[in-house]
């Protein structure tokens, strides 16, 4: 039960903090007015840190970027290297394990919805030490990089939009574990059209519980980082149903990837929604057959991949819930 009281308490965070700054926190954007583009990348995670009573641990990060110690992907005097235990599983044994580049790890990933092709790529330059309003890419989903939503924006209800999920942490950078891994897939997209059922193939036929020799990587990062709001490190898509693979067309972390759901519970995941109610989705959940369809800023309307799809999208119209 413990695992559900954390999303429970991420997602009362991501509330407070609305109430607050008029709108959830970005996937990733700056911690500190100084920041230089690639530096836009500490996730909501961090932003949240004093609405769920870490204002302390928030204040020494912030200090400590000021003074240039420390990147939302690198940790050079130990502040990130806390994990913060409110924010993992204790179902998950790896989770107090140390992350990358002296990082703590995390269990929770924000969702991303439906939002997959170049979500890493919203990076804005200086303009005052603010994001310039031009340079604002709005998506229909809950966060995404260097974007802000209103509650207001989530027109679907926020009774029917997920915003957070768990997620398995990787044992290593080469885990082969479906549930943990993740593998690099040719072929996942042609341009911006996103082909998710591909994904499958990476399994093995032998174990379907495991990843094909032919597929395993050794770049990949996701759980790793609780701070990088990269979506490879500490985000989620509700595209792929719970507890399937995870592909990415590059097999690193700096590039955009097809992130899943993850859990060690058996036939379906924990998932939190924004108006902080808690449900176990199926890992059959309709995802209409993973059907080929074009990704970007100008999707509207029904998402093409079913309820799961619907359920991370915040204005597709869909009245669905679980």
């Amino acid at each position: 039960m413990q695992c559900t009281n954390q999303m429970k308490q991420f997602t009362l965070g991501l509330m407070n903090y609305h109430d607050t700054q008029n709108s959830l926190p970005a996937a990733a954007s700056r911690i500190r007015i100084q920041d230089n583009n690639d530096e836009c990348r500490y996730s909501p995670h961090v932003k949240i840190l004093p609405y769920v009573e870490q204002s302390a641990y928030y204040d020494a990060i912030n200090a400590a970027a000021n003074a240039g110690t420390i990147r939302p992907w690198i940790s050079n005097n130990g502040e990130t290297e806390k994990a913060i235990p409110s924010y993992l599983c204790p179902s998950d044994g790896n989770a107090k394990n140390e992350g990358l580049n002296r990082v703590a790890r995390t269990n929770l990933m924000y969702s991303l919805g439906d939002g997959v092709i170049q979500m890493h790529t919203t990076t804005p330059t200086k303009t005052g030490g603010r994001v310039d309003a031009s340079e604002r890419v709005t998506h229909r989903i809950p966060f995404a990089p260097n974007e802000w939503k209103s509650l207001a924006s989530i027109t679907d209800g926020t009774s029917n939009t997920i915003a957070v999920s768990e997620a398995v942490t990787m044992v290593s950078t080469s885990d082969t574990s479906i549930r943990s891994g993740g593998a690099k897939l040719s072929g996942l997209n042609t341009g911006m059209t996103l082909k998710p059922s591909l994904c499958l193939s990476i399994r093995d036929p032998l174990d379907n519980k495991k990843i094909a020799a032919s597929y395993q990587s050794t770049a990949w990062q996701h759980t790793m980082k609780w701070t990088d709001g990269m979506p490879a490190f500490t985000g989620f898509n509700t595209v792929m149903p719970p507890n399937g693979p995870t592909c990415s067309p590059t097999g690193t972390c700096n590039a955009w990837a097809l992130l899943t759901a993850t859990s060690n519970h058996s036939g379906g995941v924990n998932v939190g929604y924004i108006d902080g109610s808690v449900h176990f989705v199926s890992d059959t959940v309709d995802t209409k057959g993973l059907p080929d369809h074009t990704q970007g800023p100008a999707m509207t309307g029904t998402s093409p991949l079913g309820v799961w799809g619907a359920l991370g999208s915040i204005n597709g119209g869909e009245s669905v819930s679980m």
